[in-house]
């Protein structure tokens, strides 16, 4: 709760989300761009509105995602974030690590980062893990909304 209200009623909460509200317009341009070159005027002339305007972003987004996880910068992100989670909140670094990267890569995806301990997790840490992983939602999901609605609200 406090940390909602950091977000929704500071100066500097309000700051960050629209900071990040902004880097995802911008990243939603270039797919935008992307889409506008590769398929002309369909998109002016009001065709296909679904296939240009949200599934061209979510796999520019994905496909985004997946070049910062090959390259490795991906994982020390969600990383950095998840440790300094850990030490907000409480939990362990797995759990943590695990809230962060089902927000950035998704549900599905998420669990590819730690495919190799998840034989050896007990049943209460995996169902916390999955749980986690399926309430939240994926940035590329959130710039699929970003493109029917105002950037403002949704983030």
């Amino acid at each position: 709760v406090l940390l909602a209200w950091f977000f929704l009623n500071s100066d500097i909460g309000l700051g960050f989300v629209k900071g990040f509200s902004e880097m995802f317009e911008k990243l939603l341009g270039f797919a935008n761009e992307g889409t506008n070159f590769v398929f002309g005027g369909m998109n002016d002339k009001g065709l296909a509105f679904f296939f240009l305007k949200v599934f061209c972003p979510i796999v520019f987004i994905s496909a985004l995602i997946g070049i910062l996880q090959h390259i490795r910068i991906l994982p020390i992100v969600i990383r950095a974030i998840g440790t300094v989670l850990s030490k907000v909140n409480g939990m362990g670094k797995l759990e943590s690590f695990n809230a962060v990267s089902s927000l950035i890569l998704g549900q599905s995806e998420n669990f590819i980062a730690y495919k190799d301990i998840l034989g050896k997790m007990s049943r209460n840490r995996m169902y916390t893990m999955a749980a986690t992983a399926m309430s939240t939602v994926s940035m590329s999901i959130v710039g699929a909304y970003m493109t029917m609605l105002q950037p403002k609200y949704v983030v």
